[in-house]
C-alpha cells in the first residue's frame, strides 16, 4: 500500500495535504509507544489509548460467564462495537 492510499484512508477530507495532514500521517506511522497501548488515526489526530487494568478485564470475565451460563447453547452475538 502507498502513503497515498493509507493517507486517503486515514485523514478525512479537511485533513489532507493543504492542512497539513501529511505531517500528522508521517508522525503516526512513525509513532513509537509504550508497549501495550494502541495508537489510532481518528479523523486527522493521533489517539493513544493504554492497556486495559486488570479489574476491568476481570469485570469484563465475570459478566461474559454469566451471560454464556443463563444462554441458549447456541447463542452467537455480534462482534462489533455500537
Amino acid at each position: 500500500m502507498t502513503i497515498e492510499e493509507v493517507r486517503d484512508m486515514a485523514l478525512p477530507a479537511t485533513g489532507r495535504p493543504d492542512s497539513g495532514g501529511d505531517a500528522v500521517l508521517a508522525a503516526f506511522l512513525d509513532l513509537t509507544g509504550p508497549e501495550g497501548y494502541r495508537a489510532e488515526l481518528i479523523e486527522g489526530e493521533i489517539v493513544a489509548t493504554p492497556p486495559p487494568d486488570g479489574d476491568h478485564e476481570d469485570a469484563v470475565g465475570e459478566l461474559l460467564w454469566q451471560i454464556a451460563r443463563k444462554s441458549p447453547p447456541n447463542f452467537t452475538a455480534p462482534a462489533r462495537r455500537v
